[in-house]
């Protein structure tokens, strides 16, 4: 077997990875049924092995080559290694998950008082602060049933909680903090979920502070190495702050330091469209291109192949302590050292092995890492880099000049285009069923954001470099601002593009994947010839727009209602084959409307409908206006329209209270007398949605955030943030019926198909 490394590697990841995806209670089963598949493999390739293996084997067909006898005892060699490998990703994940992780899930709603260490700075997202601690004691509070404090006493050893606060918390890494909490629990729907995220970041709860008044904090008496490392990205991050403007200093954050969470929501969202994420992740990019700076750094030195190749280590793996150990980092850097340390001794890596050999060396002590999404990303593209860039590489060269100027300009653009297109083949198959996109514009963003990148990272390095002189760090900011921008603007045109990302669905995505992974199998079957593979290819083809279009006809005359979680405001859509109607826009996630938009493949906003003037409000049509063609925006009677709305070269109408208007084609929407609620029917269902506090009604479901409603209906969305959240245990005084909220950064999904059915269905 002449990679075992890759097979072990490989094997376990696969196998952490799905367990991720389907929980313990699988996993379990899993890791049985691969213990009897490698215990057939190892008596396979016993028996196999001590028979002799002649040079001629005889069949009932006639003789065959000496070499299939070897290929049945090498299949049955690599089953065995292979299934072993996954028998122990799922037993490591089982056994991870009854230690570290099963003891906390417990806990929702449960309140405690906590006393932990702070781990890292807080972090500013969606309004709220968010800090992690190393919990060392929790004990429950005085007015704490006897079932609370068992369970609270039960727990096992410190632990790691990510804490969110509604106000901002000043704390610096090694503080001990004490505080009144109330455990939440992390979402674990879908692939790469929420709750596989957290934990492999080393995260094992949740919860929100519920008592500031009982809040107090110590600063640590002597720090150590990682609140050093963690104090140092501060003062990085903080640099790049005060001398760029916002955007561009978080995308330097971002992709230079790990930071979490630093890009806007709009940026984010680019990069997911366009299938460039792993760009922003800590990956092989970063090392190699940290690793080519400092070959020419060191290359003026006296220091020998042995001494520079060390030297080039230490500081990689001093970048990957700064960065805080990111999961696809600690891939990058495994294969780094092993690159440089096989060159001290005049070797050759191998790439595909060496790639093997660090997953798995991250992935035995980590049974969670399979669930990092970042992780996969960086080790899927780097498997495409290894497998398919040399020969998509020679297939591009011999499609360009074969001599003169033109060859020297296409070579260089041929091995952009071939490094673009074997990372991205690699991460499809994760992009795909992940966010339930095709990134049709993948290929092209990734040609056009690699070099732009890689020189933003340069000019990072230069800049941190520079620090410890006061200015000298200045002129390389200024240049990795303008890199920045353009980086920014380029992934903000290309996510624009008509048809650039085709939203397919989690389901879709997975038959799509699967599919897909079956004709590579098929491609790549011995005896391989020029007709199946170019059949191959046609296949793939037709099984992508086979995959298009059965989803687009599957939403075919269905009225979907979307409500999206927007934080403190309402943002409601109805969409129905292609076309939209906006009925209220607002909250702090100013980009939740048009995520909803996109999802739905959502060619244009036939109205756009403003009940409400703030300005959340009108940052959230700006989102819209920007990316999607708006027949009109209609504003209530009297309301301001102002610069923002009435130059943006769309007509702007008004909306009389008492009177309808046309949201799509055949679709009437009433405004109510008092400018309260909107309602109309779709499919057979009465729909209102209630902008502000209005007097008695009925219908079938409701879209409000008032809590004491007078409303009746069979359905109701609740939009108010603390309604369903913070405030557990509170739903029982809500009237009668069906309640639910919009999932935490998600939308939920009514589809009204027709004779009054609902399906409810949520939309990451």
């Amino acid at each position: 077997m002449s990679r075992p490394f890759a097979l072990l590697g490989f094997s376990l990841f696969a196998a952490l990875a799905l367990s991720a995806w389907t929980g313990p209670d699988a996993a379990k089963i899993l890791a049985l049924v691969c213990l009897g598949l490698a215990l057939c493999g190892f008596f396979a390739q016993l028996a196999w092995g001590k028979a002799r293996v002649p040079s001629v084997c005889e069949s009932v067909d006639g003789p065959r080559p000496r070499s299939s006898f070897l290929f049945r005892q090498r299949l049955a060699q690599g089953a065995a290694l292979g299934f072993t490998a996954a028998f122990l990703g799922f037993a490591l994940f089982t056994a991870a998950w009854q230690l570290r992780s099963a003891p906390y899930r417990n806990l929702k709603d449960v309140e405690a008082r906590i006393q932990g260490t702070v781990v890292d700075y807080p972090q500013e997202l969606y309004q709220r602060c968010y800090v992690v601690l190393q919990v060392d004691k929790a004990a429950p509070v005085a007015e704490a049933s006897a079932q609370v404090k068992e369970l609270l006493r039960d727990l096992p050893g410190p632990f790691t909680l990510r804490l969110s606060s509604v106000l901002p918390l000043a704390l610096s890494p090694g503080d001990t903090l004490e505080c009144t909490v109330t455990f939440t629990e992390f979402s674990q729907t879908g692939l790469y979920s929420t709750l596989s995220r957290r934990l492999a970041s080393g995260v094992q709860a949740g919860a929100y502070l519920s008592d500031f008044s009982s809040l107090s904090s110590a600063p640590a008496a002597k720090p150590d190495l990682s609140q050093l490392l963690a104090q140092v990205r501060r003062r990085a991050a903080r640099v790049f702050s005060q001398h760029l403007p916002r955007q561009e200093a978080s995308l330097l954050q971002t992709i230079l330091l790990g930071t979490e969470n630093d890009l806007t929501e709009a940026s984010t969202a680019d990069f997911q469209r366009t299938g460039t994420t792993h760009l922003l992740v800590i990956s092989g990019l970063h090392f190699t291109t940290l690793a080519a700076f400092l070959g020419l750094l060191f290359g003026i030195f006296p220091l020998g192949r042995v001494g520079k190749n060390l030297l080039i280590l230490l500081t990689l793996l001093a970048f990957l302590a700064v960065t805080g150990f990111p999961v696809s980092g600690q891939r990058a850097a495994w294969m780094q050292v092993l690159f440089y340390l096989s060159g001290c001794f005049g070797r050759r890596s191998d790439g595909v092995n060496s790639l093997g050999f660090a997953v798995f060396c991250i992935c035995l002590p980590d049974p969670f890492a399979g669930g990092d999404l970042g992780f996969a990303l960086s080790v899927m593209a780097t498997l495409g880099l290894q497998v398919l860039y040399a020969p998509v590489s020679r297939g591009l060269g011999y499609l360009g000049p074969k001599k003169g100027l033109g060859r020297s300009l296409w070579r260089p653009v041929a091995e952009s285009l071939a490094i673009t297109l074997a990372a991205t083949a690699f991460t499809l198959p994760i992009q795909i069923p992940v966010l339930g996109t095709l990134p049709l514009v993948a290929p092209l963003a990734n040609l056009v954001l690699l070099f732009p990148c890689s020189l933003l990272l340069y000019a990072g390095f230069l800049s941190v470099l520079c620090l410890p002189v006061t200015g000298l760090s200045l002129p390389f900011l200024f240049c990795g601002g303008c890199v920045a921008r353009f980086v920014l603007w380029a992934v903000g045109e290309l996510a624009r593009l008509p048809y650039g990302s085709l939203s397919l669905g989690q389901d879709t995505g997975l038959l799509t994947v699967g599919v897909l992974l079956l004709l590579v199998f098929f491609g790549s079957l011995p005896r391989r010839t020029k007709a199946r593979g170019l059949l191959t290819g046609l296949a793939m083809a037709v099984a992508l727009g086979a995959s298009v279009g059965l989803h687009q006809l599957r939403w075919v005359g269905v009225t979907t209602l979307g409500v999206a979680e927007a934080g403190g405001s309402s943002c409601v859509v109805v969409i129905r084959d292609g076309s939209a109607g906006v009925l209220s826009l607002g909250g702090y996630i100013d980009s939740s409307g048009l995520y909803l938009l996109q999802a739905h493949n959502v060619s244009q906003v036939e109205t756009l409908f403003l009940p409400t003037q703030d300005g959340e409000a009108r940052l959230c049509a700006q989102r819209i206006l920007e990316n999607l063609p708006v027949e009109r925006i209609l504003l209530p009677q009297g309301a301001y329209a102002g610069k923002d709305l009435d130059g943006q070269g769309v007509p702007v109408e008004r909306a009389r209270p008492g009177e309808s208007f046309q949201l799509l084609p055949g679709l009437e929407a009433a405004y109510s007398q008092d400018g309260a609620r909107l309602s109309f029917t779709a499919g057979g269902v009465d729909v209102i949605v209630e902008l502000a506090p209005s007097g008695p009604g009925e219908c079938q479901v409701l879209v409000t955030q008032q809590r004491d409603t007078q409303i009746n209906s069979s359905f109701t969305v609740l939009q108010a943030d603390g309604i369903m959240g913070e405030t557990g245990g509170e739903e029982a005084e809500l009237r009668s019926g069906r309640y639910v909220s919009p999932p935490e950064q998600s939308s939920l999904c009514l589809d009204f198909s027709g004779d009054g059915q609902i399906q409810i269905r949520r939309e990451n």
